[in-house]
Protein backbone atom coordinates (compact mmCIF):
# COMPACT_ATOMS: atom_id res chain seq x y z
CA UNK A 1 0.00 0.00 0.00
CA UNK A 2 1.46 3.65 -1.03
CA UNK A 3 1.91 6.15 2.12
CA UNK A 4 1.30 9.40 1.56
CA UNK A 5 3.29 12.40 3.06
CA UNK A 6 0.87 14.85 3.29
CA UNK A 7 -2.45 12.46 4.17
CA UNK A 8 -3.63 12.16 7.66
CA UNK A 9 -5.13 8.76 8.91
CA UNK A 10 -7.59 8.67 11.91
CA UNK A 11 -8.26 5.17 12.96
CA UNK A 12 -11.69 4.75 14.84
CA UNK A 13 -12.21 1.13 16.36
CA UNK A 14 -16.07 0.99 17.02
CA UNK A 15 -18.28 -1.38 18.68
CA UNK A 16 -21.80 -0.80 19.32
CA UNK A 17 -21.77 2.65 19.30
CA UNK A 18 -24.88 3.64 17.53
CA UNK A 19 -25.66 6.60 19.48
CA UNK A 20 -22.41 8.08 19.76
CA UNK A 21 -20.55 7.36 16.19
CA UNK A 22 -21.66 9.78 14.24
CA UNK A 23 -20.59 12.91 16.65
CA UNK A 24 -17.24 11.78 16.44
CA UNK A 25 -16.90 11.25 12.59
CA UNK A 26 -18.62 14.94 12.57
CA UNK A 27 -15.77 16.40 14.87
CA UNK A 28 -13.14 14.63 12.12
CA UNK A 29 -14.57 16.31 9.16
CA UNK A 30 -14.92 19.47 10.59
CA UNK A 31 -10.86 19.74 11.04
CA UNK A 32 -11.74 20.91 6.93
CA UNK A 33 -7.90 19.41 6.69
CA UNK A 34 -7.88 18.21 3.18
CA UNK A 35 -5.75 15.28 2.94
CA UNK A 36 -7.97 13.17 5.33
CA UNK A 37 -8.79 9.69 5.58
CA UNK A 38 -11.25 8.07 7.74
CA UNK A 39 -10.62 4.01 8.68
CA UNK A 40 -13.12 3.03 11.04
CA UNK A 41 -12.62 -0.58 11.97
CA UNK A 42 -16.24 -2.19 13.35
CA UNK A 43 -15.22 -4.52 16.01
CA UNK A 44 -18.03 -6.50 15.55
CA UNK A 45 -20.84 -4.51 16.39
CA UNK A 46 -24.52 -6.11 16.57
CA UNK A 47 -26.62 -2.98 16.85
CA UNK A 48 -26.64 -0.03 14.12
CA UNK A 49 -23.43 1.31 13.96
CA UNK A 50 -22.82 -0.09 10.30
CA UNK A 51 -25.47 1.65 9.00
CA UNK A 52 -24.52 4.68 11.22
CA UNK A 53 -21.20 4.43 9.57
CA UNK A 54 -22.07 4.26 6.11
CA UNK A 55 -24.73 6.61 6.00
CA UNK A 56 -21.82 9.57 6.95
CA UNK A 57 -20.51 11.59 4.10
CA UNK A 58 -16.98 11.44 4.58
CA UNK A 59 -13.72 10.46 3.52
CA UNK A 60 -14.32 7.06 5.58
CA UNK A 61 -13.70 3.77 4.72
CA UNK A 62 -15.39 0.84 6.60
CA UNK A 63 -13.63 -1.81 7.23
CA UNK A 64 -15.48 -4.97 9.54
CA UNK A 65 -13.73 -7.98 11.31
CA UNK A 66 -14.87 -10.82 14.26
CA UNK A 67 -14.82 -8.72 17.67
CA UNK A 68 -11.03 -9.05 18.68
CA UNK A 69 -11.00 -6.16 20.90
CA UNK A 70 -9.73 -2.48 20.56
CA UNK A 71 -6.06 -3.18 19.94
CA UNK A 72 -6.36 -5.78 17.37
CA UNK A 73 -9.09 -3.21 15.72
CA UNK A 74 -5.90 -0.32 15.67
CA UNK A 75 -4.00 -2.75 14.93
CA UNK A 76 -6.13 -3.36 11.41
CA UNK A 77 -6.43 0.35 11.24
CA UNK A 78 -2.97 0.82 10.92
CA UNK A 79 -2.52 -2.04 8.52
CA UNK A 80 -5.12 -0.29 5.85
CA UNK A 81 -3.99 3.44 6.82
CA UNK A 82 -2.31 5.36 4.25
CA UNK A 83 -1.16 8.48 5.32
CA UNK A 84 2.68 9.79 7.43
CA UNK A 85 0.44 10.96 10.07
CA UNK A 86 -1.42 8.99 12.28
CA UNK A 87 -4.38 9.85 15.09
CA UNK A 88 -7.01 7.65 16.84
CA UNK A 89 -10.36 8.75 17.91
CA UNK A 90 -12.34 6.58 19.81
CA UNK A 91 -15.87 6.67 18.89
CA UNK A 92 -17.51 8.07 21.96
CA UNK A 93 -15.13 10.94 21.46
CA UNK A 94 -14.94 14.29 19.68
CA UNK A 95 -12.10 16.85 18.40
CA UNK A 96 -12.27 20.09 19.01
CA UNK A 97 -12.14 22.30 16.40
CA UNK A 98 -8.41 22.97 15.14
CA UNK A 99 -6.81 20.24 16.83
CA UNK A 100 -5.30 18.50 13.21
CA UNK A 101 -4.42 21.43 12.63
CA UNK A 102 -2.07 22.86 15.31
CA UNK A 103 -1.14 19.35 15.93
CA UNK A 104 0.56 19.17 12.14
CA UNK A 105 2.07 22.48 12.75
CA UNK A 106 4.11 21.51 15.92
CA UNK A 107 4.60 17.93 14.02
CA UNK A 108 6.53 20.08 11.34
CA UNK A 109 8.52 22.49 12.91
CA UNK A 110 11.27 22.31 15.24
CA UNK A 111 11.72 20.40 17.95
CA UNK A 112 9.90 18.30 15.27
CA UNK A 113 8.84 15.04 17.87
CA UNK A 114 7.48 12.21 16.36
CA UNK A 115 4.26 12.77 19.20
CA UNK A 116 2.58 15.58 19.52
CA UNK A 117 -0.33 15.53 22.41
CA UNK A 118 -2.85 18.13 23.87
CA UNK A 119 -4.76 18.15 26.42
CA UNK A 120 -8.31 16.41 27.32
CA UNK A 121 -11.17 17.69 28.67
CA UNK A 122 -13.46 15.22 30.52
CA UNK A 123 -17.13 15.38 30.50
CA UNK A 124 -19.80 13.45 32.02
CA UNK A 125 -23.48 12.30 30.32
CA UNK A 126 -25.74 14.40 32.31
CA UNK A 127 -28.97 12.97 29.71
CA UNK A 128 -28.60 9.23 29.35
CA UNK A 129 -31.86 9.89 27.22
CA UNK A 130 -32.92 11.14 23.66
CA UNK A 131 -31.24 10.64 20.62
CA UNK A 132 -28.42 13.41 21.33
CA UNK A 133 -27.00 12.51 24.77
CA UNK A 134 -25.65 15.81 26.76
CA UNK A 135 -22.56 16.08 28.53
CA UNK A 136 -21.05 18.42 31.03
CA UNK A 137 -17.22 19.56 31.87
CA UNK A 138 -16.42 17.27 34.78
CA UNK A 139 -12.82 18.40 35.55
CA UNK A 140 -9.95 20.88 34.32
CA UNK A 141 -8.08 18.89 30.92
CA UNK A 142 -6.08 16.52 31.56
CA UNK A 143 -2.49 16.90 30.32
CA UNK A 144 -1.59 13.09 30.22
CA UNK A 145 -1.15 10.73 26.95
CA UNK A 146 -4.48 9.89 25.74
CA UNK A 147 -4.29 8.36 22.17
CA UNK A 148 -7.24 10.36 21.00
CA UNK A 149 -5.08 13.79 21.78
CA UNK A 150 -2.19 12.56 20.01
CA UNK A 151 -0.55 12.55 16.53
CA UNK A 152 2.38 10.61 15.58
CA UNK A 153 4.44 10.28 12.65
CA UNK A 154 4.18 6.64 10.71
CA UNK A 155 7.48 5.67 11.91
CA UNK A 156 6.81 5.31 15.44
CA UNK A 157 4.98 2.30 14.68
CA UNK A 158 7.56 1.24 12.49
CA UNK A 159 9.84 1.54 15.36
CA UNK A 160 7.84 0.62 18.85
CA UNK A 161 5.23 -2.02 17.02
CA UNK A 162 1.89 -2.55 17.26
CA UNK A 163 -0.72 -2.62 20.43
CA UNK A 164 -0.55 -6.03 21.80
CA UNK A 165 -3.77 -7.66 21.12
CA UNK A 166 -3.68 -10.16 24.13
CA UNK A 167 -4.37 -7.21 26.43
CA UNK A 168 -8.38 -6.21 26.50
CA UNK A 169 -7.80 -2.87 28.28
CA UNK A 170 -4.35 -0.53 28.91
CA UNK A 171 -2.84 -1.43 25.32
CA UNK A 172 -2.05 1.87 24.86
CA UNK A 173 -0.14 2.40 28.44
CA UNK A 174 1.79 -1.00 27.21
CA UNK A 175 2.65 0.94 23.95
CA UNK A 176 3.65 4.37 25.55
CA UNK A 177 5.59 2.53 28.03
CA UNK A 178 7.69 0.80 24.97
CA UNK A 179 8.14 3.99 23.05
CA UNK A 180 9.34 5.44 26.47
CA UNK A 181 11.91 2.68 26.52
CA UNK A 182 12.98 3.35 22.94
CA UNK A 183 13.63 6.78 23.22
CA UNK A 184 10.89 7.99 21.82
CA UNK A 185 9.84 11.70 22.26
CA UNK A 186 6.84 13.21 22.38
CA UNK A 187 6.16 16.96 22.80
CA UNK A 188 2.98 18.61 24.93
CA UNK A 189 1.04 21.27 23.59
CA UNK A 190 -0.88 23.62 26.19
CA UNK A 191 -4.53 23.25 24.25
CA UNK A 192 -7.23 21.38 25.09
CA UNK A 193 -8.06 19.11 21.53
CA UNK A 194 -10.01 16.17 22.88
CA UNK A 195 -13.45 15.80 25.08
CA UNK A 196 -13.06 12.47 26.60
CA UNK A 197 -16.30 11.42 26.85
CA UNK A 198 -17.86 9.39 29.80
CA UNK A 199 -20.75 7.53 30.09
CA UNK A 200 -22.24 4.50 31.29
CA UNK A 201 -20.58 1.63 28.69
CA UNK A 202 -17.15 3.05 29.24
CA UNK A 203 -14.93 -0.24 29.30
CA UNK A 204 -13.07 1.54 31.93
CA UNK A 205 -16.04 1.54 34.20
CA UNK A 206 -15.35 -2.32 35.09
CA UNK A 207 -12.83 -0.17 37.98
CA UNK A 208 -11.22 -3.82 39.39
CA UNK A 209 -10.38 -5.13 35.40
CA UNK A 210 -8.95 -2.21 34.29
CA UNK A 211 -6.63 -1.63 37.66
CA UNK A 212 -5.60 -5.28 37.03
CA UNK A 213 -4.44 -4.52 33.06
CA UNK A 214 -3.00 -1.10 34.18
CA UNK A 215 -1.23 -3.05 36.74
CA UNK A 216 0.26 -6.16 34.47
CA UNK A 217 1.26 -3.37 32.12
CA UNK A 218 3.47 -1.86 34.28
CA UNK A 219 4.99 -4.96 35.55
CA UNK A 220 5.88 -5.41 31.91
CA UNK A 221 7.50 -2.64 31.95
CA UNK A 222 9.35 -3.37 34.71
CA UNK A 223 10.29 -7.07 33.80
CA UNK A 224 11.60 -5.28 30.70
CA UNK A 225 13.68 -2.91 32.43
CA UNK A 226 15.17 -5.43 34.76
CA UNK A 227 15.77 -7.92 31.42
CA UNK A 228 16.43 -11.91 31.45
CA UNK A 229 16.96 -13.74 34.30
CA UNK A 230 19.94 -15.60 34.99
CA UNK A 231 19.60 -19.16 36.59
Amino acid sequence: MKMSDDLVSVVMPVFDRERLVAEALRSIVAQRHDALEIVVVDDGSSDATPEVVRAFDGPIRYVHQAHAGVAAARNRGLDEARGRWITFLDSDDVWLDGMLASALRHLTTPPNSPIVHGRAQIVRMSDAGGHRPRFRADTAALHRPLLGSMVFDRSCFEKVGRFDAALKRSEDIDWFARAEELGVEAQRVDEVWLLYRVHATNVTNDIPATTSSIVASVKRALDRRRGPRSS
